[in-house]
């Protein structure tokens, strides 16, 4: 196929094939400015993009997004969602994790602080401090790190099997910013194509147009970013050049939703029982938003919106991603 073609190409003029994913539409390569124009205009190679390595970029958010709500009149705490984080890593044993189902690890995980505070966002049970409660507290969380991811294919074709059984992935991490659909934006595009699984991702926090390719792709939802300056009133949130922005290179809105961009109370990794209450950027706003996206999965499964019924478990009632994206978009509320 044209993949091997190539990479019989890259080989023959003296390059290094680092990655052939067989499912996908691109390989990775290293190659010399010259070899790199001995390849350009063979037939079968459609574009080209610079390779990157991977890059990372709340009490009231819960009373903000209505979580608090929710928790106290219907008792919507995250209960049968199964969901993943894929970041840096995770501190597993901080006492937030303990409880209840402990993190399912979905691969080698290290830890790290940005893997901790966006996952204790998501799933944190604020053991040690209330205020550290996430968006899902008693939902099952995954934890996977993009240090280790080789097949995206792959990975995301495993949350739809056992042991994961994901509703969705958040993502606060992603290649060298641009303004570009890119060939790893197709990639993602064709990966939640096949699988039907909701994705989000940050948009990033270059205060312009330059954002993850990820974040460009049609099918991820993209979270930008507001700061709400640690009040729980919209009338001071303001964006400050902060958050990337859209639209995008083709006039596509995105992000598609935002959330707050600053003064995030979570879990980190410094000791078992650890809180920050600075974690920011769209890092922080990508999984609150992926929390809301839990809270509805689990509304659908219960048939709250009227919906027919579904599965035995949140998993097997969940609807298409397309459904759950245009659900949350279109009960958001906007900012001037």
């Amino acid at each position: 196929d044209a993949q091997n073609d190539i990479g019989g190409l890259v080989r023959q003029v003296g390059g290094t094939v680092d990655n052939i994913i067989p499912e996908g539409l691109r390989l990775e390569a290293t190659l010399s400015g010259e070899q790199l124009l001995q390849i350009a205009h063979h037939e079968k190679v459609l574009f080209i993009d610079r390779w990157s390595a991977p890059e990372p970029d709340m009490d009231i958010v819960r009373t903000i997004g209505g979580a608090n709500q929710i928790d106290t009149l219907l008792v919507y705490r995250g209960q049968g969602v199964r969901a993943e984080v894929m970041d840096g890593g995770l501190r597993t044993t901080h006492v937030d994790f303990q409880a209840g189902g402990a993190p399912i690890l979905h691969g080698a995980v290290g830890v790290d602080s940005h893997g901790t505070a966006t996952y204790g966002i998501n799933f944190g049970r604020g053991t040690a401090n209330s205020a550290g409660k996430g968006m899902l507290p008693e939902a099952q969380g995954i934890i996977a790190a993009y240090t280790q991811l080789t097949n995206r294919y792959t990975h995301t074709a495993e949350l739809l099997q056992d042991p994961y059984k994901a509703v969705y992935q958040s993502n606060s991490w992603g290649s060298t910013l641009t303004t570009q659909y890119t060939t790893i934006s197709a990639e993602m595009d064709d990966i939640l194509f096949l699988n039907d699984f909701t994705l989000l991702n940050s948009q990033s926090n270059a205060g312009t147009q330059n954002s993850r390719p990820q974040a460009w792709a049609k099918n991820v939802v993209s979270v930008g970013g507001i700061r709400h300056f640690n009040t729980a009133s919209f009338t001071d949130d303001r964006w400050q050049s902060g958050a990337s922005v859209g639209p995008a290179a083709d006039g596509r809105i995105k992000p598609e939703l935002a959330h707050f961009y600053d003064s995030v109370f979570t879990t980190t990794s410094t000791n078992n029982t650890a809180y920050t209450s600075s974690f920011g950027g769209t890092s922080a706003a990508t999984p609150i938003t992926a929390g809301h996206f839990g809270i509805f999965f689990q509304m659908w499964h219960e048939r709250l919106f009227a919906n027919a019924a579904g599965g035995a478990t949140v998993f097997d009632s969940r609807p298409h991603t397309s459904t759950a994206k245009a659900v949350m978009i279109n009960t958001a509320v906007q900012w001037d």
